[in-house]
Protein backbone atom coordinates (compact mmCIF):
# COMPACT_ATOMS: atom_id res chain seq x y z
CA UNK A 1 0.00 0.00 0.00
CA UNK A 2 3.33 2.21 -0.70
CA UNK A 3 1.06 4.41 -3.55
CA UNK A 4 -1.38 5.60 -0.96
CA UNK A 5 -1.41 9.51 0.08
CA UNK A 6 -1.52 8.30 3.88
CA UNK A 7 -0.19 11.71 4.88
CA UNK A 8 -2.84 13.63 3.01
CA UNK A 9 -5.41 11.36 4.93
CA UNK A 10 -4.91 11.77 8.00
CA UNK A 11 -4.37 16.08 7.62
CA UNK A 12 -8.17 15.59 6.13
CA UNK A 13 -8.91 13.30 9.08
CA UNK A 14 -7.29 15.84 11.27
CA UNK A 15 -9.79 18.39 9.94
CA UNK A 16 -12.82 16.62 10.32
CA UNK A 17 -11.93 15.57 13.86
CA UNK A 18 -11.61 19.42 14.66
CA UNK A 19 -14.66 19.99 13.34
CA UNK A 20 -16.30 17.75 16.04
CA UNK A 21 -19.53 17.24 13.78
CA UNK A 22 -20.73 14.28 16.16
CA UNK A 23 -21.50 17.67 18.48
CA UNK A 24 -24.50 19.15 16.29
CA UNK A 25 -25.17 15.83 13.74
CA UNK A 26 -26.80 12.48 14.10
CA UNK A 27 -26.34 8.82 13.08
CA UNK A 28 -29.56 9.13 11.08
CA UNK A 29 -29.21 12.19 9.35
CA UNK A 30 -27.29 11.37 5.74
CA UNK A 31 -26.43 12.74 2.80
CA UNK A 32 -24.39 11.72 0.03
CA UNK A 33 -21.02 11.28 -1.54
CA UNK A 34 -20.37 10.04 -5.16
CA UNK A 35 -16.25 9.78 -5.46
CA UNK A 36 -15.20 8.65 -8.79
CA UNK A 37 -17.31 8.51 -11.82
CA UNK A 38 -17.43 4.85 -12.17
CA UNK A 39 -18.05 3.90 -8.31
CA UNK A 40 -20.84 3.83 -5.87
CA UNK A 41 -22.71 6.36 -4.29
CA UNK A 42 -21.84 6.74 -0.73
CA UNK A 43 -24.02 7.15 1.81
CA UNK A 44 -22.42 9.18 5.19
CA UNK A 45 -23.15 8.89 8.53
CA UNK A 46 -21.84 11.19 11.25
CA UNK A 47 -21.50 8.88 14.12
CA UNK A 48 -20.57 9.98 18.13
CA UNK A 49 -23.47 12.00 18.79
CA UNK A 50 -24.57 9.97 22.11
CA UNK A 51 -21.72 7.73 22.40
CA UNK A 52 -17.57 7.58 22.50
CA UNK A 53 -17.66 5.95 18.82
CA UNK A 54 -16.49 8.99 16.73
CA UNK A 55 -16.32 8.74 13.11
CA UNK A 56 -17.79 9.36 9.97
CA UNK A 57 -19.28 6.03 8.14
CA UNK A 58 -19.46 6.05 4.42
CA UNK A 59 -22.01 3.26 3.15
CA UNK A 60 -21.98 2.16 -0.52
CA UNK A 61 -25.28 1.47 -2.87
CA UNK A 62 -28.49 0.72 -2.26
CA UNK A 63 -28.03 -2.77 -0.55
CA UNK A 64 -25.99 -0.94 2.33
CA UNK A 65 -28.38 1.73 3.01
CA UNK A 66 -31.55 -0.83 2.64
CA UNK A 67 -29.56 -3.05 6.11
CA UNK A 68 -28.20 0.63 7.89
CA UNK A 69 -32.14 1.58 7.69
CA UNK A 70 -33.00 -1.68 9.32
CA UNK A 71 -30.96 -1.55 11.81
CA UNK A 72 -31.98 2.35 12.32
CA UNK A 73 -35.20 0.80 13.16
CA UNK A 74 -36.65 0.54 17.05
CA UNK A 75 -38.46 -2.31 16.97
CA UNK A 76 -35.33 -4.69 15.06
CA UNK A 77 -34.16 -7.32 17.65
CA UNK A 78 -30.53 -6.39 19.18
CA UNK A 79 -29.58 -9.75 17.69
CA UNK A 80 -30.48 -8.92 14.06
CA UNK A 81 -29.42 -5.62 14.43
CA UNK A 82 -26.01 -7.06 15.48
CA UNK A 83 -25.66 -9.45 12.16
CA UNK A 84 -27.15 -6.31 10.06
CA UNK A 85 -23.74 -4.36 11.25
CA UNK A 86 -21.58 -6.64 11.01
CA UNK A 87 -22.38 -7.62 7.78
CA UNK A 88 -23.00 -4.15 6.44
CA UNK A 89 -19.61 -3.41 4.56
CA UNK A 90 -18.79 -0.07 4.37
CA UNK A 91 -15.83 2.47 5.22
CA UNK A 92 -14.71 4.64 8.06
CA UNK A 93 -13.07 7.10 8.95
CA UNK A 94 -12.66 7.14 12.98
CA UNK A 95 -11.10 8.33 16.16
CA UNK A 96 -9.66 6.30 18.54
CA UNK A 97 -7.72 5.97 22.02
CA UNK A 98 -4.37 4.85 20.99
CA UNK A 99 -5.11 0.92 21.98
CA UNK A 100 -7.38 0.48 19.74
CA UNK A 101 -5.19 1.14 16.76
CA UNK A 102 -3.79 -2.35 14.88
CA UNK A 103 -0.42 -3.04 13.73
CA UNK A 104 -0.68 -1.82 10.33
CA UNK A 105 -2.21 1.67 11.76
CA UNK A 106 1.10 1.76 13.88
CA UNK A 107 3.42 1.06 11.18
CA UNK A 108 2.47 3.78 8.93
CA UNK A 109 2.18 6.15 11.65
CA UNK A 110 6.05 5.09 12.47
CA UNK A 111 6.94 5.52 9.23
CA UNK A 112 5.31 9.43 8.71
CA UNK A 113 6.54 10.49 12.29
CA UNK A 114 2.85 11.35 13.22
CA UNK A 115 1.92 10.89 16.46
CA UNK A 116 -1.48 12.23 18.32
CA UNK A 117 -2.89 13.00 22.10
CA UNK A 118 -6.37 11.27 22.73
CA UNK A 119 -8.25 10.48 19.49
CA UNK A 120 -5.42 8.83 16.98
CA UNK A 121 -7.17 8.93 13.46
CA UNK A 122 -7.70 5.13 11.80
CA UNK A 123 -9.27 4.62 8.58
CA UNK A 124 -11.29 1.09 8.20
CA UNK A 125 -12.54 -1.44 5.50
CA UNK A 126 -15.79 -2.77 7.25
CA UNK A 127 -16.36 -6.21 5.08
CA UNK A 128 -19.26 -8.66 6.15
CA UNK A 129 -18.05 -10.63 8.87
CA UNK A 130 -14.96 -9.46 9.32
CA UNK A 131 -13.16 -7.07 12.17
CA UNK A 132 -12.92 -3.48 10.85
CA UNK A 133 -9.35 -3.69 9.50
CA UNK A 134 -6.75 -0.76 7.43
CA UNK A 135 -8.28 -0.03 4.27
CA UNK A 136 -7.07 -1.23 0.71
CA UNK A 137 -5.79 0.65 -1.81
CA UNK A 138 -9.05 1.39 -3.87
CA UNK A 139 -10.89 1.99 -0.68
CA UNK A 140 -7.65 4.92 0.42
CA UNK A 141 -8.35 5.98 -2.81
CA UNK A 142 -12.24 6.28 -2.12
CA UNK A 143 -11.65 7.16 0.96
CA UNK A 144 -9.67 10.11 0.55
CA UNK A 145 -12.29 11.63 -1.72
CA UNK A 146 -14.97 11.01 0.76
CA UNK A 147 -13.12 12.71 3.08
CA UNK A 148 -12.38 15.82 1.13
CA UNK A 149 -16.07 15.87 0.00
CA UNK A 150 -17.35 15.77 3.64
CA UNK A 151 -15.30 18.39 4.64
CA UNK A 152 -16.78 20.59 1.85
CA UNK A 153 -20.47 19.75 3.11
CA UNK A 154 -19.72 20.21 6.74
CA UNK A 155 -18.71 23.54 6.25
CA UNK A 156 -21.89 24.80 4.83
CA UNK A 157 -24.23 26.47 7.29
CA UNK A 158 -27.51 24.83 5.51
CA UNK A 159 -28.47 21.67 7.91
CA UNK A 160 -30.64 20.90 5.13
CA UNK A 161 -28.30 18.58 3.33
CA UNK A 162 -28.76 16.19 5.87
CA UNK A 163 -32.13 13.89 5.83
CA UNK A 164 -33.68 11.44 7.74
CA UNK A 165 -32.16 7.83 6.68
CA UNK A 166 -35.35 6.70 5.19
CA UNK A 167 -36.25 9.75 2.70
CA UNK A 168 -35.96 8.74 -1.02
CA UNK A 169 -34.21 11.73 -1.87
CA UNK A 170 -30.53 13.37 -0.79
CA UNK A 171 -28.68 15.64 -1.36
CA UNK A 172 -25.04 14.13 -3.32
CA UNK A 173 -21.87 15.80 -3.86
CA UNK A 174 -19.40 14.31 -7.15
CA UNK A 175 -15.88 13.98 -7.16
CA UNK A 176 -16.16 16.75 -9.41
CA UNK A 177 -17.70 19.31 -7.04
CA UNK A 178 -20.95 18.94 -8.63
CA UNK A 179 -24.11 19.00 -6.11
CA UNK A 180 -27.38 17.52 -7.18
CA UNK A 181 -30.50 15.37 -5.51
CA UNK A 182 -29.65 11.34 -5.26
CA UNK A 183 -32.84 9.91 -5.67
CA UNK A 184 -32.58 5.94 -4.44
CA UNK A 185 -35.27 4.48 -6.53
CA UNK A 186 -32.60 5.45 -9.53
CA UNK A 187 -29.66 3.85 -7.42
CA UNK A 188 -29.00 0.30 -9.28
CA UNK A 189 -29.77 -3.00 -7.20
CA UNK A 190 -27.56 -5.40 -7.51
CA UNK A 191 -29.39 -8.97 -8.00
CA UNK A 192 -28.06 -11.67 -5.08
CA UNK A 193 -28.49 -14.93 -5.48
CA UNK A 194 -27.86 -18.22 -3.96
CA UNK A 195 -27.86 -21.27 -4.95
CA UNK A 196 -27.80 -23.95 -1.77
CA UNK A 197 -28.78 -27.22 -2.82
CA UNK A 198 -29.50 -30.33 -0.44
CA UNK A 199 -27.04 -33.23 -0.75
CA UNK A 200 -28.37 -36.17 -2.88
CA UNK A 201 -29.98 -38.67 -0.52
CA UNK A 202 -29.67 -36.10 2.29
CA UNK A 203 -31.83 -37.65 5.15
CA UNK A 204 -32.21 -41.30 2.76
CA UNK A 205 -32.82 -44.00 5.54
CA UNK A 206 -33.76 -41.77 8.40
CA UNK A 207 -37.16 -42.35 10.57
CA UNK A 208 -39.69 -39.93 9.84
CA UNK A 209 -40.95 -38.66 13.14
CA UNK A 210 -43.50 -36.11 15.02
CA UNK A 211 -41.17 -33.54 16.29
CA UNK A 212 -40.76 -30.42 16.29
CA UNK A 213 -37.38 -28.64 15.78
CA UNK A 214 -35.92 -25.17 16.08
CA UNK A 215 -32.89 -24.42 13.79
CA UNK A 216 -31.41 -20.87 14.22
CA UNK A 217 -28.36 -19.30 12.74
CA UNK A 218 -26.34 -16.82 14.70
CA UNK A 219 -23.59 -14.82 13.97
CA UNK A 220 -21.34 -15.16 17.12
CA UNK A 221 -19.53 -12.27 19.10
CA UNK A 222 -16.11 -13.28 19.32
CA UNK A 223 -13.72 -13.53 16.02
CA UNK A 224 -10.94 -15.93 15.12
CA UNK A 225 -8.04 -15.04 14.14
CA UNK A 226 -7.02 -18.31 11.79
CA UNK A 227 -6.32 -16.30 8.87
CA UNK A 228 -2.76 -15.36 7.13
CA UNK A 229 -1.01 -12.66 8.28
CA UNK A 230 -2.24 -9.22 7.72
CA UNK A 231 -5.63 -10.29 7.45
CA UNK A 232 -8.76 -9.13 9.36
CA UNK A 233 -9.93 -11.96 12.03
CA UNK A 234 -13.66 -13.12 11.00
CA UNK A 235 -16.54 -13.88 13.25
CA UNK A 236 -18.05 -17.45 12.79
CA UNK A 237 -22.01 -18.22 12.24
CA UNK A 238 -23.07 -21.12 14.57
CA UNK A 239 -25.85 -23.31 13.24
CA UNK A 240 -27.72 -25.06 15.50
CA UNK A 241 -31.22 -27.53 16.24
CA UNK A 242 -33.21 -27.97 19.11
CA UNK A 243 -36.28 -29.61 20.38
CA UNK A 244 -39.02 -26.98 20.85
CA UNK A 245 -40.51 -29.61 23.44
CA UNK A 246 -37.96 -30.75 25.49
CA UNK A 247 -34.98 -28.22 24.49
CA UNK A 248 -32.53 -31.06 23.89
CA UNK A 249 -29.89 -30.11 21.58
CA UNK A 250 -30.01 -32.16 18.75
CA UNK A 251 -26.67 -30.85 17.22
CA UNK A 252 -24.33 -27.44 15.88
CA UNK A 253 -21.88 -26.63 13.86
CA UNK A 254 -19.51 -23.87 13.60
CA UNK A 255 -19.59 -22.28 9.84
CA UNK A 256 -16.14 -20.30 9.41
CA UNK A 257 -16.89 -16.78 7.20
CA UNK A 258 -13.40 -16.51 6.53
CA UNK A 259 -14.10 -17.45 2.60
CA UNK A 260 -16.72 -14.96 2.60
CA UNK A 261 -20.39 -14.41 3.70
CA UNK A 262 -22.23 -16.27 0.64
CA UNK A 263 -19.71 -19.83 0.70
CA UNK A 264 -20.90 -20.15 4.16
CA UNK A 265 -24.43 -19.62 3.53
CA UNK A 266 -24.08 -22.30 1.19
CA UNK A 267 -22.81 -24.58 3.27
CA UNK A 268 -25.92 -24.90 5.65
CA UNK A 269 -27.84 -27.53 3.78
CA UNK A 270 -25.41 -30.07 3.97
CA UNK A 271 -24.87 -28.64 8.02
CA UNK A 272 -28.37 -28.93 8.68
CA UNK A 273 -28.09 -32.70 7.08
CA UNK A 274 -25.65 -33.70 8.93
CA UNK A 275 -27.53 -32.39 12.38
CA UNK A 276 -30.23 -34.17 11.41
CA UNK A 277 -28.26 -37.04 10.55
CA UNK A 278 -26.57 -37.35 13.72
CA UNK A 279 -30.03 -37.10 15.84
CA UNK A 280 -31.34 -40.39 13.59
CA UNK A 281 -34.48 -38.58 12.37
CA UNK A 282 -36.26 -36.71 9.77
CA UNK A 283 -38.33 -33.97 11.77
CA UNK A 284 -41.98 -33.01 11.01
CA UNK A 285 -41.59 -29.42 11.54
CA UNK A 286 -38.46 -27.23 11.40
CA UNK A 287 -38.87 -23.43 13.23
CA UNK A 288 -36.90 -20.66 12.03
CA UNK A 289 -36.59 -17.37 11.61
CA UNK A 290 -33.45 -16.54 10.18
CA UNK A 291 -34.09 -15.81 6.21
CA UNK A 292 -31.08 -17.60 4.81
CA UNK A 293 -32.05 -20.63 6.95
CA UNK A 294 -36.11 -20.35 5.54
CA UNK A 295 -35.18 -20.20 1.86
CA UNK A 296 -33.15 -23.58 2.46
CA UNK A 297 -36.02 -24.98 4.05
CA UNK A 298 -37.77 -24.99 0.83
CA UNK A 299 -35.55 -28.06 -0.55
CA UNK A 300 -35.98 -29.93 2.79
CA UNK A 301 -39.73 -29.78 2.71
CA UNK A 302 -39.76 -30.96 -1.19
CA UNK A 303 -37.58 -33.53 -0.46
CA UNK A 304 -38.32 -35.13 2.49
CA UNK A 305 -42.11 -33.07 2.97
CA UNK A 306 -40.80 -31.67 6.45
CA UNK A 307 -43.04 -28.59 6.86
CA UNK A 308 -41.28 -25.23 8.13
CA UNK A 309 -42.83 -22.03 10.24
CA UNK A 310 -41.11 -18.87 10.05
CA UNK A 311 -41.15 -18.37 14.34
CA UNK A 312 -39.57 -15.17 15.31
CA UNK A 313 -39.68 -16.94 18.90
CA UNK A 314 -36.85 -19.85 19.43
CA UNK A 315 -37.21 -20.42 23.03
CA UNK A 316 -35.47 -23.75 22.55
CA UNK A 317 -32.79 -22.56 20.30
CA UNK A 318 -32.12 -19.77 22.01
CA UNK A 319 -31.75 -21.69 25.62
CA UNK A 320 -29.38 -23.80 23.48
CA UNK A 321 -27.39 -21.15 21.73
CA UNK A 322 -26.82 -18.80 25.05
CA UNK A 323 -25.47 -21.95 27.02
CA UNK A 324 -22.96 -23.08 23.95
CA UNK A 325 -21.84 -19.65 23.73
CA UNK A 326 -21.35 -18.79 27.38
CA UNK A 327 -19.24 -22.42 27.45
CA UNK A 328 -17.10 -21.56 24.23
CA UNK A 329 -16.13 -17.79 25.49
CA UNK A 330 -15.08 -19.36 29.05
Amino acid sequence: MKNIEWRSMYALAEEILALAPWNTRFEEDLFAIQPRRDGPVYFTSIMGNIGEHHAIAYYPGLESLSQFRMAQMSDTPDRIRFELILLNRHLQVSFEPKKHLIPPDLNILKSLGMRYRGKWPAFRSHRPARMPWITDEQEACDLKVLMEQTLVVLRRSDQELLRPCFEEEFFLRTWDGQDSICRVADLPLHQHILKALLPEGALDGLQKSTRRIEVDLILMPTPISDVPRGEAPYFPMLLIAADSVSGVVLGFELLPTRDGVDSTFVRIPDALTGILRKAGIIPATIAARHPVVLSVLNSFRDAYGIEFEADGRLAAADEAAESLMQFMCQ
